[in-house]
């Protein structure tokens, strides 16, 4: 993956991957305008072009995503917050603020969790 960032965190005893969403990334949507349906301060899935789920509120924990488990994409509007994606076998994608994150290409991953971090940087 040029230009992107990897990194691993250990989390306890099992490794927990975290994916790094940067421009020139292989996950990243391409440039485009912000979708006009999720505004400041939230965190918006998609299947598709249509909205699964929104969320807005920075936790200590994972929030779970209910009928958003399949979105093949995200918006994160705010500023200053990054996002953290957890997959049902333990990959964690990070979107930074005021980026569109593809996530198409785990397409036979659930998705279990979201959790918006007051951390401006993944």
């Amino acid at each position: 993956m040029t230009g992107s960032k990897l990194k691993q965190r250990l989390t306890g005893a099992a490794g927990v991957l975290v994916l790094t969403a940067g421009l020139g990334v292989a996950g990243t949507a391409p440039a485009q305008a912000a979708p006009k349906d999720c505004p400041y301060p939230y965190v918006c899935f998609y299947q598709g072009n249509g909205k699964t789920g929104q969320y807005k509120d920075v936790t200590s924990g994972y929030q779970s995503v209910g009928r958003s488990s399949s979105a093949t994409s995200i918006y994160n509007s705010r500023n200053d917050d990054v996002v953290y994606v957890r997959y049902s076998d333990g990959l964690v994608v990070c979107a930074p603020p005021k980026k569109q994150l593809n996530l198409s290409r785990y397409p036979a991953k659930s998705i279990t969790g979201v959790r918006i971090s007051s951390s401006p940087k993944c």
